[in-house]
């Protein structure tokens, strides 16, 4: 499941909800993965908007998912989806932001 589109919170959980038995990977480059004893320190939405050098003004929506690698390299298998939607799951339950519209 490889999607480079912009995506808004409630459309990002029910991708991944579509899939909760897959194993999470994340490329940051081509044949650049992340390694698979990654932590997930947070999940935000953000709304951009940008100004290119022709004066026009862009906007969009990202979900932005942080990582941090541990320096030992002890997992050879990466969190399931399950496990990132019940990080999903415990902020919702905290917080109003994720349930905005989309």
């Amino acid at each position: 499941m490889m999607n480079t589109e912009s995506l808004k919170w409630n459309s990002f959980k029910a991708q991944l909800q579509e899939h909760p038995n897959y194993i999470l990977n994340f490329q940051y480059a081509e044949n650049q993965w992340v390694n698979a004893n990654y932590h997930i320190t947070e999940i935000k939405e953000s709304v951009i908007t940008s100004v290119d050098c022709g004066g026009k003004v862009n906007r969009w929506t990202e979900i932005i998912v942080q990582l941090w690698e541990p320096m030992k390299d002890n997992q050879v298998r990466a969190m399931e989806v399950s496990k990132a939607l019940s990080i999903m799951n415990l902020g919702s339950l905290k917080s109003t932001w994720m349930k905005m519209p989309s």
